[in-house]
């Protein structure tokens, strides 16, 4: 059984998965509106900008939750430090 390591700053993420060696990243990004439950019966529609960069070696996934960021510019930084990195598209619609 896999196991996961969740790291909370994308500096340390990329910090660890170059130690490992790790070249092949998996970059998933939700950029929408999502309904969110304020109160009860009451919906209303909420910015959700985030992206899960995950990296995987030896039955352990390394995952590095970003949010609120300039998801490009993440993207591109991670590009330019030497990453295959995968971009994957989580929105609902």
């Amino acid at each position: 059984m896999g196991n996961d390591i969740v790291i909370e700053k994308i500096e340390e993420f990329v910090e660890i998965v170059k130690g490992k060696n790790i070249s092949k990243l998996a970059f998933a990004e939700v950029n929408e509106h999502r309904p969110y439950q304020v109160k009860e019966k009451e919906l209303e529609m909420q910015k959700l900008k985030k992206v899960d960069v995950l990296a995987y070696k030896d039955s352990i996934i390394y995952k590095c939750v970003v949010v609120d960021q300039d998801l490009d510019g993440l993207y591109n930084d991670l590009l330019s430090k030497g990453f295959d990195v995968k971009r994957q598209n989580r929105n609902l619609i």
